[in-house]
C-alpha cells in the first residue's frame, strides 16, 4: 500500500522511465517506418494508462479511502516471434506485489512469448506457491489477443475458466496458497481444474470446496520411480486419504471426473482408490475415467446417469483386487451409457456379460474375439486392442458398425479379417507392431484388395508407420475425423473421446499409398 504522495509519484515515474528505455531499445532494431510509428503509439498508450492509475491513487489518498490500484509493467525483450506487442504489457491489480514476484512474472511472460503454449503449466514456486502462474493464466487469453493493458482489478477480468496445479515436485498445495489464489481469482468462475501430484494425500480437503462451480476435474497422481521426498506426516492431517464424499459434497455441478494413478496403482504400499459414497454427492456426473485406481464399496445405483465410462487397471493386478462387488452388474446398471472403454485383460466370452442397449461405442482389450452377441447390435464404433485371435463370425451381429479399429498381435487376425464381410463400414484400421507389420506388407499379404469384401474400388487405402507400429487404413470417407464430428450418430461426449482416440492412434505416423510404401521398401528407404 502506498503511504504518501511522494511514494506514489516515484513509483509511477520509475515505470514510465522503464517503458521509455525498453521503447528506445526496441526502436534501434526497427527498420520500417510504420513499425516505428506503431511502437511509439503503444508507448504513449502504456504511459497514459500509468498516469491514469497514478492520478487514481493520488485521489484515493487525498480522499482517505486508501482504495489503491497497482500498475505493473512486464517488458517483451526478445526479438524472436515478433508481434504487434513489441514493447510489453501493463497489468493492473488491487494488491501490491513484491519485486521478486514481478521478476518471476517477467520470466514466465518471456517463456510464454517464446513457447506460446495453449495452457501455461501452473508450477508451484517455493516462495509464492501457484500465484505467479495463476496470474499468467488470467493474462493468457488477452496476451494472445495482443492486448497491452490488462486490468485485473476489474472483477470481470478476474474470471478464470481453467486452472492447472502442478504439485509434482514441491508439495506446496496448502491452505495458505489457496487463500492467496482466492484473492486474485473469481473462484466461482472456474470450470475446469487439473491437479498433478505425487500422492493423493498431498491434496487438501478444502481444495474443491473453494471452486463450487467446477464441471471438470482431472487428477494425475504420478509416482516417481526414482523415489521422492516424503513430506512430514502432520501435513496430511487435513488432506485426502482417498477420493470420497468429503471432497464431493460441494461439487454438485461436476460433469467430468478423471483420476489417473500414473506408473503404478500402489504408491509405497498404499492403494489409491475411490470410495463409492463420493458419487452420491455428484448428481450431474456423466463422464467418468479411472486409470489404475481402485473402486471400493461401489453400489450399482450410483452411476446410472453416466454417458461415458473409461476404466483401466495395470495388467499385473486382477479385477478382484481393485474392485469390490460384481463388476459386470455394476457396468450393466449404467442404462444411459453411450461410450465404454475397458482396458482389462478380457477374453471374448466375458464380453457377453455386458448388456447395455444404449451402448454405441466400445473400446476393449481382448485376447480372443469370439462372436459378438446381439447385446452389441447398436454398436457404431468398435476398438479392439491386443487381439491374438478372432473367429470368422465375430461381427455377424454388428449390423450398424461404421468404425472398426484393431490392434493385432498375431498374423492370424489378418487372415480372418480378409475373409469377412461388413457392408456397413465407413472406416477400418488394423495395426501391428513394426516388425510383424513390415513383414506382412513386405510379402504383400496386405494390399489394396485385401478387404474388398467390405470396401469397394473407390475406397482410400493408406499405410502409416513410425518406429514401432504399422497402421493399415481403409476408408470410404475423405476424413474420418470430419465424419465422426458430423455424421457418426453418437453422443457429443462420445465424439470428443473418439476424435481424441483417433488423433492419438495416428500420432507420429507417416502415411503413404501402398505403391509408395512398396517403392520405398524396394529402395531400402523405409
Amino acid at each position: 500500500m502506498f503511504q504518501n504522495r511522494h511514494e506514489i509519484i516515484e513509483y509511477h515515474d520509475k515505470l514510465i522511465n522503464h517503458i521509455d528505455f525498453i521503447t528506445e531499445r526496441t526502436l534501434l532494431w526497427m527498420k520500417k517506418y510504420d513499425e516505428i510509428i506503431l511502437a511509439n503509439t503503444k508507448r504513449d498508450k502504456l504511459i497514459c494508462e500509468i498516469k491514469e492509475i497514478q492520478n487514481y491513487c493520488l485521489q484515493s489518498l487525498k480522499n482517505g479511502t486508501n482504495k489503491m490500484k497497482f500498475c505493473y509493467f512486464i517488458p517483451k525483450i526478445e526479438r524472436e516471434n515478433f508481434s504487434k506487442n513489441m514493447i510489453g504489457i501493463i497489468f493492473v491489480l488491487d494488491q501490491r506485489l513484491d519485486d521478486k514476484l514481478i521478476e518471476l512474472l517477467n520470466k514466465i511472460f518471456l517463456d510464454f512469448m517464446i513457447e506460446s503454449k495453449n495452457y501455461h503449466k501452473i508450477v508451484i514456486d517455493e516462495n509464492y506457491g501457484i500465484l505467479p502462474n495463476v496470474l499468467m493464466s488470467m493474462l493468457e487469453n488477452q496476451l494472445r489477443a495482443e492486448t497491452i493493458i490488462i486490468d485485473l482489478s476489474n472483477e470481470e477480468n478476474k474470471r478464470l475458466n481453467f486452472l492447472e496445479i502442478n504439485d509434482w515436485q514441491t508439495h506446496q498445495i496448502s491452505e495458505e496458497n489457496l487463500n492467496k489464489v482466492a484473492e486474485f481469482v473469481n473462484t466461482e468462475s472456474l470450470k475446469e481444474l487439473k491437479i498433478i501430484t505425487r500422492r493423493i494425500n498431498c491434496i487438501p480437503i478444502e481444495l474443491f470446496s473453494r471452486f463450487k462451480n467446477l464441471t471438470k476435474i482431472i487428477i494425475n497422481i504420478r509416482w516417481n520411480k526414482k523415489g521422492y521426498k516424503i513430506c512430514p506426516t502432520d501435513r496430511f492431517k487435513r488432506n485426502l486419504k482417498y477420493f470420497d464424499s468429503n471432497i464431493c459434497k460441494d461439487l454438485e455441478n461436476l460433469l467430468d471426473l478423471e483420476i489417473n494413478c500414473i506408473n503404478n496403482l500402489i504408491i509405497r504400499g498404499e492403494k489409491c482408490f475411490i470410495k463409492g459414497d463420493c458419487f452420491e454427492k455428484l448428481p450431474k456426473l456423466i463422464n467418468l475415467s479411472i486409470c489404475d485406481v481402485g473402486l471400493k464399496k461401489m453400489q450399482c445405483a450410483q452411476l446410472t446417469k453416466l454417458k461415458t465410462f473409461r476404466f483401466r487397471i495395470n495388467t499385473f493386478f486382477s479385477l478382484e483386487s481393485v474392485f469390490e462387488g460384481n463388476f459386470f452388474e455394476f457396468i450393466n446398471n449404467m442404462k444411459d451409457l453411450n461410450y465404454l472403454k475397458l482396458n482389462l485383460d478380457f477374453n471374448g466370452s466375458e464380453l457377453e456379460n455386458i448388456c447395455i442397449n444404449s451402448l454405441n461405442c466400445l473400446s476393449v482389450s481382448v485376447n480372443q474375439v469370439t462372436s459378438f452377441s446381439k447385446n452389441f447390435e447398436n454398436l457404431k464404433f468398435l476398438e479392439l486392442d491386443y487381439v491374438k485371435s478372432m473367429s470368422s463370425n465375430s461381427f455377424d451381429n454388428l449390423k450398424n458398425l461404421e468404425f472398426l479399429n484393431i490392434f493385432a498381435v498375431h498374423e492370424s487376425v489378418l487372415n480372418v479379417m480378409q475373409s469377412l464381410k461388413i457392408e456397413t463400414l465407413i472406416y477400418f484400421s488394423i495395426s501391428f507392431k513394426w516388425e510383424m507389420g513390415f513383414e506382412l506388407v513386405n510379402t504383400k499379404k496386405v494390399h489394396e484388395k485385401s478387404f474388398s469384401n467390405f470396401f469397394n474400388a473407390d475406397s482410400i487405402c493408406l499405410i502409416g508407420n513410425n518406429s514401432y507400429r504399422i497402421n493399415i487404413e481403409f476408408k470410404i470417407c475423405e476424413s474420418e475425423l470430419d465424419y465422426v464430428n458430423s455424421s457418426l450418430k453418437v453422443l457429443d461426449e462420445s465424439k470428443e473421446i473418439i476424435i481424441k482416440s483417433i488423433k492419438d492412434s495416428k500420432k507420429d505416423l507417416i502415411y503413404r499409398t501402398f505403391d509408395e510404401f512398396y517403392h520405398l521398401n524396394t529402395n531400402k528407404n523405409i
